[in-house]
């Protein structure tokens, strides 16, 4: 998993790979790594459209001064990325 990640988010060398509790949705993780601390977050659906949803969604609430975290693009395009065969 440290490769993968490692080779989609310019975060530098990844150090751990903590998995979260809770989550009936998605799996989460938190990755400490050379950039800092990061939550992963592991879609358990398998359509792509779910997490282009969410993230929309996310980049609204930025675009209007609701506090949350941003989302890290990915070293392509965009700021999906695949782990584990999952989004």
């Amino acid at each position: 998993m440290k490769e993968e990640i490692a080779r989609q988010w310019d975060v530098g060398e990844i150090g751990s790979i903590t998995p979260l509790g809770g989550g009936s949705i998605n799996g989460a993780f938190r990755v400490e790594a050379g950039a800092g601390s990061f939550h992963l977050r592991v879609y358990r659906d398998a359509q792509r459209q779910t997490v282009e949803r969410e993230h929309a969604a996310i980049a609204l609430a930025l675009a209007v001064g609701i506090p949350t975290p941003p989302i890290i693009g990915t070293q392509q395009v965009g700021t999906i990325g695949r782990v584990g065969g999952q989004w």
